[in-house]
């Protein structure tokens, strides 16, 4: 039997990709330009009713406004901000509980989280507490954790993790992906690059103490690094597809730590620097 060429080779991975997010229950859309569909494709993960989109002012500005133009119905806009002396916004305890707060008032049916990892994180955790369901739009393709059922949170200083309920459905837009900074696209690619110490770590664990080790998840790992094959100068340029096959990486790489039940598929003693780091 000949070779998959290397694009019947990605659709294989792509199909994949859809039929493990697909067997978890959560939906899936990702290719270019799909903001305008956002409308129907949310309205399938989340129940009628009040929808709350949560964002901060970048956030806002690369995806969220477009976003709003495209949703009917009644969904309300809530901006995070920056605690005082930050400039960013932070994945905190205290913003957890304040975003909790204004979900609990404005009594909400779902919520939409339109970021990267700390929009996303907060709104996880806010959710997971109201057993609220929430989707997931992502604007950066810098991190692994968009289907993930856990949080990372700074709990009085120190950067923990909890677990938490997934979304119910992940809306991908190529061009919102390929408008993210340089430095995002780029904390994406090096965070599966990565997976290879990782995983390294986690075969070293199940040798010496007797770990677990899921084959499968393995498998799913460099599956993820198969299909970010080549694309380092499509990249560094911006292009979509490029950044679409990151974020395919990226998700697949997520979803090897849930079939392992652990963070170990892609998260060794190099993350445990940055989270020191952090």
């Amino acid at each position: 039997m000949e070779p998959l060429s290397p694009v019947a080779h990605e659709d294989s991975l792509q199909r994949r990709l859809a039929a493990l997010v697909a067997s978890r229950g959560v939906g899936l859309q990702i290719g270019s330009d799909v903001l305008h569909a956002a409308g129907e494709i949310l309205s399938q993960w989340l129940p009628p009713g009040l929808w709350v989109l949560v964002c901060d002012s970048q956030t806002w500005r690369v995806a969220g406004k477009r976003l709003h133009q495209h949703l009917s119905g009644d969904v309300q806009v809530l901006r995070l901000s920056p605690r005082v002396g930050h400039t960013q916004v932070t994945a905190g305890d205290q913003e957890v509980s304040m975003l909790r707060s204004d979900l609990q008032q404005q009594r909400v049916s779902g919520a939409i989280a339109v970021g990267s990892g700390t929009i996303n994180d907060l709104t996880r955790a806010a959710c997971d507490e109201l057993d609220l369901p929430y989707v997931v739009v992502p604007t950066a393709p810098s991190m692994n954790g968009y289907l993930s059922a856990s949080v990372a949170l700074l709990v009085e200083g120190v950067k923990t993790t909890h677990p938490c309920r997934a979304p119910r459905g992940c809306l991908v837009d190529g061009d919102v992906l390929a408008a993210a900074p340089a430095t995002m696209r780029g904390a994406g690619y090096g965070d599966l690059r990565s997976r290879a110490t990782s995983c390294a770590d986690w075969a070293l664990s199940h040798i010496l103490t007797g770990t677990p080790f899921v084959p499968d998840a393995l498998n799913l790992v460099r599956d993820a690094d198969e299909m970010i094959e080549g694309i380092g100068p499509a990249l560094a340029r911006a292009e979509a597809p490029a950044t679409i096959r990151l974020m395919g990486g990226l998700l697949l790489s997520g979803l090897a730590m849930d079939v392992a039940g652990t963070s170990a598929p892609s998260s060794g003693a190099e993350h445990l620097v940055s989270h020191y780091l952090d």
